[in-house]
């Protein structure tokens, strides 16, 4: 494969993907939202979870890549989790909307005045309830509006769909095989090339892994590339043991030649290591 054509790839992929970190929902994560939301999602329904920046966790909830239904997020000051609601969260959910009259004029980002509503006395017994988060209709859009200063404020619009239909995850897979197959091609590309030029320089290469989601995929595919490769998890103390006891389930499981090392030694086991590798005008490489 030339640079033009990894390239190409790589744009394609990109484009055709999801911007942040996203997986499946776990059967934790959907109880949650189910509690949350009130509504009644399988374990095996495609909810789509997409990893957000700054907080320890934040994800958008997707259906389908254009049918986001919320924001599911841990508080770390109540210590509790929270919905926020998307608009087709409401073309979903059996909830109580506040019902728009027809309107060329932009509404998102404006608070709502008599005149604009078609059910006034439902938004005055709506306003003074416990929710924060309110449903909007207007014709063919549906939306949220939130609560401030006694008032209600348009956070969104969309068109409704026609249908929200919920998929399996299977089906998602099927559906999906080909952009995860020339996913997988471009990965193993990649690593193949970086560590075949390491090994060629003399560098040792070892895998980190963490046991997490994003290390296991990695660390598996690095071992169809180097299927002795050595697999290095960091013991610093704190983990939980089921946390320990999943790595050497999951080790085992694929033939993994797990090598678990003690946080408290770990530096200074490194360094000397590094500075006897140096001897020979190697390092040490870890791909994660």
């Amino acid at each position: 494969m030339n640079n033009k054509t990894f390239n190409k790839n790589k744009k394609t992929i990109k484009e055709n993907t999801f911007k942040e970190d996203t997986k499946f929902a776990s059967k934790y994560e959907i109880d949650v939202i189910n509690k949350l939301t009130g509504l009644n999602f399988d374990y095996d329904d495609l909810i789509l979870l997409e990893k957000l920046t700054g907080m320890d966790y934040r994800k958008k909830i997707y259906l389908e890549k254009n049918i986001q239904i919320g924001i599911l997020e841990f508080d770390l000051i109540d210590l509790d989790w929270k919905f926020i609601p998307a608009p087709y969260y409401y073309q979903m959910a059996d909830k109580e909307k506040i019902y728009l009259k027809p309107t060329k004029r932009r509404l998102k980002g404006k608070y709502l005045k008599e005149e604009y509503i078609n059910n006034y006395d439902d938004y005055l017994r709506i306003l003074n309830n416990e929710d924060y988060f309110v449903g909007l209709e207007m014709g063919e859009f549906i939306g949220v509006g939130i609560k401030r200063n006694d008032r209600i404020k348009v956070k969104d619009l969309r068109r409704k769909r026609e249908d929200i239909p919920i998929k399996k995850i299977t089906e998602y897979l099927r559906e999906n095989k080909d952009k995860m197959d020339s996913f997988l091609k471009l990965s193993k590309n990649i690593l193949k090339k970086y560590m075949d030029k390491y090994r060629d320089k003399g560098y040792v290469i070892n895998a980190s892994f963490s046991g997490g989601k994003d290390s296991e995929v990695s660390t598996l595919l690095a071992k169809e590339i180097m299927p002795d490769i050595d697999v290095i998890f960091i013991d610093t103390g704190l983990e939980y043991q089921a946390t320990l006891k999943y790595i050497k389930k999951f080790a085992k499981s694929y033939d993994l030649n797990l090598h678990i090392v003690n946080g408290d030694t770990f530096g200074r086991s490194y360094m000397k290591r590094a500075s006897l590798q140096r001897i020979i005008d190697g390092a040490i490489v870890f791909v994660n």
